[in-house]
């Protein structure tokens, strides 16, 4: 295996990582919003979620100009 298709692997299971952690927090965004809603934890839980998508956008643009570096 040559050092592009190793780049390209590593990309590849970032991404999908990535995708993985995206769709955890939206499937705790759907089950907070479903919820009986309790005003301290709906905060708590409105911060975490807010958190934990600005991490994952983080990631995935990561992971996006890793792509784009190595396609140079």
């Amino acid at each position: 295996m040559n050092t592009q298709d190793q780049i390209r692997e590593l990309l590849t299971q970032e991404r999908l990582e990535a995708e993985h952690q995206q769709k955890n927090v939206l499937i705790r965004a759907t089950e907070s919003i479903e919820a009986p809603i309790e005003p301290v934890v709906s905060e708590e839980a409105r911060e975490l979620l807010t958190q934990e998508r600005l991490e994952a956008e983080h990631q995935q643009e990561n992971v996006l100009m890793r792509a784009a570096e190595s396609q140079h």
